[in-house]
């Protein structure tokens, strides 16, 4: 049978709007995403992506495809940087590839249950 663990209270607890429960920022989400923009438009698509916060540029396609990351910050979520990317001007599509989410290593829980 598995013990029940606990979190210690100094945490708080926060419920996003997609329902995961996030103790005192204890998650790290990180998402890759394909950002397909008008090709016209990709010098400025790109100089907005490299300039905000969690975001990654990883690959650019001259015909305006490409391949970046988004993490949680302290002012946005994952899923709210990925929001805000599809409504920039130039921006024609994007598409979520894949999710990854673990513990911070910075915040010194652990999620499992004890031994």
């Amino acid at each position: 049978m598995h013990r029940l663990w606990r979190l210690p209270r100094r945490l708080s607890r926060k419920r996003h709007r997609d329902g995961r429960i996030c103790w005192g920022g204890a998650t790290v989400n990180i998402c890759s995403v394909l950002v397909h923009a008008d090709p016209e438009q990709l010098d400025e698509v790109m100089r907005t992506l490299t300039g905000r916060d969690g975001t990654e540029v990883h690959q650019v396609s001259p015909e305006g495809r490409m391949v970046i990351t988004v993490e949680d910050t302290g002012a946005a979520s994952a899923i709210d940087g990925l929001r805000q990317i599809t409504a920039l001007k130039g921006v024609l599509a994007t598409a979520l590839i894949y999710h990854h989410f673990e513990q911070d290593p910075q915040a010194g829980l652990s999620l499992e249950s004890p031994q």
